[in-house]
């Protein structure tokens, strides 16, 4: 009786090693499901509903090994507001310049806590591309660690002379 209660017990182990294995590649899976082409093309930006879909989106470009800041321009729009308290952030982690299309369309991005990228320039974005458009967007609460020394909320640096910053507005 004890042998097979073991190899029941062992057995059932074996399952929820297998289902938690398959609930870890499902997220996986998720998350390489975000195509770059659905953030990085600036006529048609990912749009941004939730906490989640904004922390997707963020990683998927963390995660874009071909993005090219000659062709490519991150492109996102609002759709809500965003309340991101308890949320794990990760800001972009790309050294090079990033050209910046965010459609804020009046919304709120909340309680955002992130810690900027080791190295020259820190930031939401460390280094903003030349044509970059950051328009009708607020940032309230933002609780942010920048290690560097060139850094701010959302760029540590502006590159080149030609980015838009057009009613955003900054508080607590």
């Amino acid at each position: 009786m004890c042998t097979i209660i073991h190899h029941i017990s062992s057995y059932i182990r074996g399952l929820l090693f297998l289902a938690v294995m398959v609930l870890n590649l499902g997220t996986h899976q998720l998350r390489a499901e975000l195509n770059p082409e659905e953030f990085l093309t600036p006529d048609n930006p990912y749009k941004v509903n939730t906490a989640k879909d904004l922390v997707d989106v963020f990683d998927a470009l963390n995660d874009c090994y071909d993005f090219d800041p000659q062709w490519d321009v991150f492109s996102i729009s609002l759709e809500a507001n965003i309340d991101m308290i308890g949320i794990d952030f990760t800001p972009v982690q790309k050294e090079e310049a990033v050209p910046v299309k965010i459609e804020g369309n009046g919304y709120t991005i909340k309680n955002l806590t992130f810690t900027g990228i080791e190295g020259a320039y820190s930031g939401l974005f460390p280094h903003l591309g030349d044509g970059s458009v950051i328009r009708n967007v607020k940032f309230d609460s933002i609780n942010v660690s920048l290690p560097s020394k060139n850094c701010a909320i959302l760029a540590g640096l502006v590159y080149n002379i030609s980015i838009v910053f057009k009613i955003v507005e900054l508080k607590n």
